[in-house]
Parts: C-alpha cells; sequence; structure tokens
C-alpha cells in the first residue's frame, strides 16, 4: 500500500464519526439504578460521542485493495486516534468523582466501562460528549446439549465424520491444512497441555518468547502464562478448529490463540469481558504495526437472549464486531441451542448479507445430514427497516462431535457451539490458499459454494446450506491475485531447471517492461513488485549460475527442525521432509523433552521413544531438571500429596486408599459431601498472591467428587464441598470451593467422592 493512499484515507476520518444528538440512557440500566438504591453501584457502558464510521473506513480499504498487514495497521490506528483525543476529559472527570469503583477505556469502539454510584451515571448522561449509556449486561455460554453417544473412546482413530462431512480432508490433500494462519476462539480457555493442541499454541512461536500474554487472555485473574480451560468447552471446540491428533481438526497445521472470558463458573462475565477480548484479538502485542498475532477468523460459542434483559436488535456488540473485520477478521457465532425460540444476539443480526455469521448444526452420522433439533432457527427482524431476514447463515457439523477436552482425553458433544469451530478452521484452509482475501469475500465464497439442503435456497433452517470446503477453497485461489504470491526460494530461476543461467535472462529481457493487472503476473518479476524492470535484471545477473534446488523444513530423527535443507538431503539423514519453502515456525516437528515414569524418574528424548517405553511425555523441550515428575501412588496421603499448580491438575481415586479422619461434614451441610471412608487424593498448594481463589473438580469426563480444603496443616479444615451448581461442561456433579488465601501460605485440596464414588478427574 502507497503512503500516499494511507494518509488519503486516513483524512476521510474527520467525516466518518457519527454525530448524534441527547444522551440515551438504557432502560435497563435505569431499573438497575432505581434496583441498587442511590447508594448503590451499577455497571455502565459509556459510549462517547465521537465515533469512528468503521463501515465507511472498511469500504475505502476495499476499494484500496489493502493488504492484510496494511489494513490491520489502520483500522487499528484510527481506533486508537479517536478515543485518544476524546476520552480525556471524561476520564478526568471520573477520577475526581466519589462513588466511582472501577474505570475501563476501550478504544475499540471508544466506550468506556464505568462501575459507579446512580448520580454519577446521570452526570455522565448530561455531558454533551457522551452518546449513550447501557447496561453492562451478562453473557452466557451457548451450552452443549446432551445427546446419546455411541462411543466415546480416546483411541477411536481415522478421522471424525463432521471432518469428513465438509470435505476437509480432500483439502489436505491439496496441501492446505492451515499452514500460517492464526486462528482464535472466545471460550472457556483451553487445556495448552493438551496432546492434540499443545504444539499448535502460538505461544510456543519463537515470535513469541517472553510474551506468552500475547497468545493467551485470562481477562479475569490475567494469569496469563500457559493456557488453562475453566470448564472443558473451549478445549472441546479449539480441537475441531486445530487438533492435530485423532482426526479432530479442521485445519490440524494452523495455530491458535484464546480468551478464557466465558463460563468462569462463580465469576460474572459482561459485555464488558467481550469487549476486552475482542480488542486483544484486534491487537495482542499492543503494536498496531504488526499482523502476525492477529487472528484471521475467531469463533464465539456465546450470546445473549431476552432471558438477560438485553434490548432485541440492540446495536452494543455490532461496532466490536465491525472493527474487527474491518481489520480482517472472521468474527463467527454460534447461533445458539434454542430451536424454534430464534437466534443469540449478536448473531441474530442481518444488517446486511454479510454480519452476523450465525452457524446452525446438522448432524453428520446421517448422509442427508438433517438440521439438528435444537439448532436455531430463524428469521430475525434485526434488520435495516425491521424486515424479516433468513438467519442462520450457514451450517456445519455439530452433533455428537469428537474433540479434546481437558486432562489429555476426547469426548463427544453436541450443539451451535460445536458447529461454528468448523467454520473457524475451513475460514483458515482459505486463507493459506489466499492470504489476502478480505473478510467479505471469505464469506461469500463461503455462503456461494454451500451445499443447498433442506427447502431449495437459502432457508430459515440451514441459512446457504453445509460448508463444502474443497469448493471454498478452490474459489479462493481463483480469485487470489498472482502479484500477491510470496517471491518463494530463488525467483531468478524463472524456468524451474534448479540453476540459475542464460535462459532466466532472456525471459526477463522478453518481458521486460510488462507489469501485471490483477490477472497475471509477468514471469520476468522475480523482485515481487509485479513490473518488470532493470532491477530484475540486474537480480538474474547477481544470481548467476546460483544453485536453486528447493528447501524447505526437515523434521530431524533425533528431535528438532533445519529450516534449509533439499528433500533429498533431509531423507538421506532419516528425516521427514515438509515440503518446499516450508519454515521450522510452523512445522511442529517433535521435539527431545523429559518422559516421566511412574516411579517419579525421568528421562530425555523423543515422544515416541517415552510412549514405547512406557512413560508420560510432558512436551517438546521440556527439561526434567524443570519437571516434577508424579510418583504413582503419590498423593494418596497428606504427607505425601501432588503439587497443584495453577490451571488443571489431573488425578485418579481409583488405585487410592481412605485417609483419616474424614472430613467434618457439618462445615458443608446440605452440599452432599457424604464421604463415607471415600479413597481420596491430596494435592498441596502454596499460594502465589492474596486474594479469592476458586478450586474445582468440573470435568465433564469425571466421577461425582466430593471436595475439602485445610489450611497450614491437614488437620485445620476450613472449607468443603459435595455438589456444586451443575455448570455446563462439568459432569453431573462436581466441587467447587472459594476461599480467600495468603499470599506464602499452605493449603491441602483432599478430593474423594460422593458414597465413596472413584474415578479420574481434574483439580482447576
Amino acid at each position: 500500500m502507497k503512503l500516499h493512499q494511507l494518509l488519503s484515507i486516513c483524512a476521510t476520518l474527520t467525516l466518518c464519526t457519527i454525530i448524534h444528538g441527547e444522551t440515551v440512557i438504557d432502560n435497563n440500566l435505569t431499573q438497575r439504578m432505581q434496583e441498587v438504591g442511590p447508594n448503590g453501584t451499577v455497571s455502565a457502558l459509556v459510549y462517547v460521542e465521537d465515533q469512528v464510521d468503521v463501515k465507511s473506513l472498511s469500504d475505502s480499504i476495499t476499494q484500496a485493495n489493502m493488504r492484510f498487514a496494511d489494513r490491520h495497521q489502520l483500522v487499528v490506528e484510527s481506533l486508537q486516534a479517536t478515543a485518544q483525543s476524546t476520552q480525556g476529559s471524561i476520564l478526568a472527570s471520573l477520577k475526581r468523582q466519589q462513588g466511582v469503583t472501577k474505570i475501563t477505556p476501550f478504544w475499540i469502539s471508544n466506550v468506556i466501562r464505568v462501575d459507579a454510584r446512580p448520580d454519577v451515571i446521570h452526570e455522565l448522561a448530561n455531558r454533551s460528549d457522551v452518546l449513550r449509556i447501557y447496561l453492562n449486561y451478562p453473557i452466557e455460554l451457548v451450552t452443549p446439549v446432551r445427546m446419546g453417544s455411541a462411543e466415546e473412546s480416546d483411541n477411536r482413530g481415522g478421522v471424525e465424520p463432521g471432518i469428513t462431512a465438509i470435505r476437509a480432508t480432500e483439502v489436505w490433500d491439496m496441501g492446505y491444512t492451515g499452514q500460517g494462519v492464526l486462528v482464535a476462539t472466545l471460550d472457556t480457555g483451553v487445556d495448552g497441555g493438551h496432546v492434540a493442541l499443545a504444539n499448535n499454541w502460538a505461544g510456543l512461536r519463537p515470535e513469541y518468547a517472553g510474551h506468552p500474554e500475547w497468545a493467551f487472555l485470562d481477562p479475569y485473574t490475567y494469569n496469563n502464562n500457559f493456557p488453562f480451560d475453566s470448564g472443558s468447552h473451549g478445549t472441546h471446540t479449539m480441537g475441531t478448529v486445530c487438533g492435530s491428533a485423532q482426526g479432530i481438526g479442521v485445519a490440524p497445521d494452523a495455530h491458535w490463540i484464546t480468551s478464557a472470558g466465558i463460563d468462569r463458573s462463580s465469576i460474572s462475565e459482561t459485555v464488558a469481558d467481550a469487549i476486552e477480548t475482542f480488542q486483544w484479538f484486534l491487537d495482542p502485542d499492543g503494536n498496531p504495526s504488526t499482523a502476525w498475532d492477529v487472528p484471521r477468523v475467531c469463533s464465539n460459542s456465546w450470546g445473549l437472549t431476552s432471558g438477560h434483559g438485553y434490548p432485541n436488535c440492540d446495536e452494543t456488540f455490532w461496532t466490536y464486531l465491525d472493527a474487527l473485520e474491518a481489520a480482517g477478521c472472521v468474527v463467527l457465532f454460534s447461533a445458539g441451542n434454542e430451536g424454534f425460540s430464534g437466534l443469540r444476539r449478536p448473531g441474530d443480526r442481518a444488517t446486511d448479507d454479510y454480519r452476523t455469521c450465525a452457524v446452525a448444526a446438522i448432524d453428520p452420522y446421517n448422509s442427508s445430514y438433517p438440521i439438528a433439533d435444537f439448532s436455531s432457527r430463524g428469521p430475525t427482524n434485526c434488520t435495516p427497516s425491521g424486515a424479516s431476514a433468513i438467519k442462520p447463515d450457514i451450517s456445519a457439523p455439530g452433533v455428537n462431535t469428537y474433540s479434546s477436552v481437558p486432562g489429555g482425553g476426547y469426548s463427544q458433544y453436541s450443539g451451535t457451539s460445536m458447529a461454528s469451530p468448523h467454520i473457524n478452521g475451513a475460514v483458515a484452509l482459505m486463507v493459506q490458499a489466499n492470504p489476502d482475501l478480505a473478510v467479505e469475500t471469505i464469506k461469500e465464497i463461503l455462503y456461494s459454494t454451500a451445499v443447498d439442503l433442506g427447502s431449495a435456497g437459502e432457508d430459515n433452517d440451514y441459512g446457504h446450506g453445509i460448508i463444502d470446503c474443497v469448493e471454498a477453497v478452490n474459489m479462493a485461489i481463483k480469485l487470489a491475485d498472482p502479484c500477491n504470491a510470496a517471491i518463494g526460494f530463488c525467483p531468478q530461476d524463472i524456468d524451474d531447471n534448479f540453476i540459475v543461467n542464460v535462459i532466466d535472462l532472456l525471459a526477463v529481457i522478453d518481458t521486460y517492461g510488462v507489469c501485471g493487472d490483477g490477472s497475471f503476473k509477468p514471469a520476468g518479476d522475480v523482485d515481487g513488485d509485479c513490473c518488470v524492470t532493470v532491477a530484475d535484471i540486474l537480480s538474474v545477473v547477481d544470481a548467476w549460475g546460483n544453485d536453486c534446488t528447493p528447501i524447505g523444513a526437515c523434521c530431524l530423527p533425533e528431535g528438532g527442525c533445519s529450516d534449509t535443507e533439499t528433500e533429498a538431503d533431509c531423507l538421506s539423514a532419516g528425516g521427514e521432509y515438509n515440503g518446499d519453502d516450508s519454515t521450522c515456525g510452523f512445522s511442529n516437528c517433535p521435539d527431545n523433552g523429559a518422559c516421566c515414569f511412574d516411579d517419579g524418574s525421568c528421562t530425555y528424548g523423543m515422544p515416541d521413544q517415552c510412549i514405547e517405553l512406557g512413560g508420560a511425555f510432558q512436551g517438546n523441550g521440556t527439561a526434567c531438571d524443570t519437571t516434577d515428575c508424579p510418583i504413582a501412588g503419590a498423593g494418596d496421603e497428606c504427607t505425601g500429596p501432588l503439587i497443584a499448580n495453577t490451571g488443571a491438575n489431573s488425578f485418579e481415586t481409583n488405585t487410592a486408599t481412605p485417609s483419616s479422619p474424614e472430613p467434618d461434614e457439618a462445615q458443608c451441610s446440605g452440599t452432599y459431601l457424604d464421604w463415607d471412608g471415600s479413597p481420596d487424593i491430596w494435592f498441596i498448594y502454596v499460594a502465589q498472591a492474596s486474594g479469592s481463589t476458586h478450586f474445582t473438580t468440573c470435568d465433564s469426563s469425571s466421577y461425582d467428587t466430593s471436595m475439602v480444603l485445610y489450611e497450614g496443616s491437614c488437620d485445620n479444615q476450613v472449607a468443603c464441598n459435595g455438589d456444586a451448581y451443575n455448570d455446563t461442561g462439568c459432569q453431573s456433579y462436581h466441587s467447587e470451593i472459594d476461599y480467600t488465601v495468603e499470599a506464602g501460605s499452605t493449603y491441602y485440596i483432599r478430593i474423594g467422592g460422593w458414597m465413596a464414588d472413584s474415578g479420574s478427574g481434574t483439580l482447576t
């Protein structure tokens, strides 16, 4: 993108602010202020008067045919500039106010979260620079639907029916697996240690060294060092997007980032938390001039209904979603699992043909691909005129979807939450084929190439139909501008005979002065500017005689990767060649790491060697001197507890024995602790910081647990719980304890089962 084009578009921003009249206070916010009274606190979203007209900006970018990196930078800098120039007076006033407990400014839509007394809210409404004030509404997960499951083995083998139904495997055979594409989800988090996902986490790439927070966001505790899943839903959905094991992922070589912003048990999730995640997606590393850290697609398995008090067809979310898409990130929403009761918001939006994309669920186990009974149907009235419009937009498999769950296992879930990740992965395949596709073009391709199901044409069950990855990727390839193609290795070898010689020089001379027009690239263009000039002649002369045998990444037999190997050299060394022009950064080569054994010992070696010896591989690059290998049977007594780390901690009580004395059940009477001589396991936890800490055994594949917490010693019981609220993604009965811990203090967590039940599970 030429600088004068960028400046020209930026100059139009002064004409792209939306001017409104008096400030509007949301009716539900007014009601909430009445409920809390004059001394209570409400959480509100204060929209500043000046707003960037993102649609006009996006249209200008599309007309200028900007590449992804350029459009991302322009959108982010435009939004930031507007917020920085208009929020100052409001923020200064709030900081001087009494009765304000929280202030969080956002630039993605020039909005400020304010938690304050009602009088502060009314004072803000009287300001001329405030556009509207809304309640900071709660949001929730689109809960999976329980359905009959024929099989939930951890060793199913083959490729999942849903992956086959959308023809993803055929696209893999074409050479597109999502390699080089960054994807994202806003969900419950992801188990970063799961074998199907660990190597694909972007935080392990060299660019992220020392900055895991660029690849994982916990918007509540900011424990961003390593991804964890507060339930199991997020690990399942990400597995469908890009899981690299068990045939579960649509784009198995894509890299991922995620935000653990949904369904956080005792934590209340609100619109502001989603805004924070969307803003993070837009610029994870805080540098608008970089785009490698920005996802090209994000799927959302959450939504709002009228039951949340959320206004019908409200525009609150639209500006954030539009900003993300203007910058080049496709936003997807699960339609909802409410059947004929309608779609969740904001997926019910239909302001044009492409916003917002809502995904329905079909059954891939039936060859006719029927729509799932639970899948939310249209129509919607969230249109510019209020007239009825067809929804959802497109369909994907979402019945008994087999995917990863925390702790290294796999399970089947059903719901539109399982459908939208299939679209996420499909977009990754398309973007690999054509990296500079605009968001609207991606959606147009998905819709136009979908296989029609149900009533002829678009309908309120399936939308445009089930996605067809082969047709979508072929269309993406067809639309690619040859001039945007990467230069590649040794471009001076025009005739591809692996040496630069006179034939290549003549090819440049023959096309001298020719420039591409978007439909072709002249053969003599070797420097990538799509015009054949003196620079191309000089480039061939400089490379005269060079050996241009293709090179790529080679996974070495001893572990690790070499970036500059020919295929012949790689194979002769016993390695696995990843293809011409491939790089180690995207090859997921296995490497040596720590291998733990039941006796607590550790060896250093390759993953396959570890498994053959009966060990448990701890991950590429892990070291024995920094790995605590558990001893089989460890944790059976308080005197030899397992170490509880932040995040997911696996355990099993099938081989455990009962400890004594039994817990004091009176401390949690009514929660069905019912220890009854239960076999139990013990964890030790040293608090790193003071404050409320949440302990949970939520794990959909686990058993009916009971849990007890001790402080300082094994006999100082401070809390217990039998059955907690049945959260989404948990087993039927699980345990939760919230307790205020002190930094440096030691705590013991004892896990047993209701009526001496036993099994395996996860302490988080």
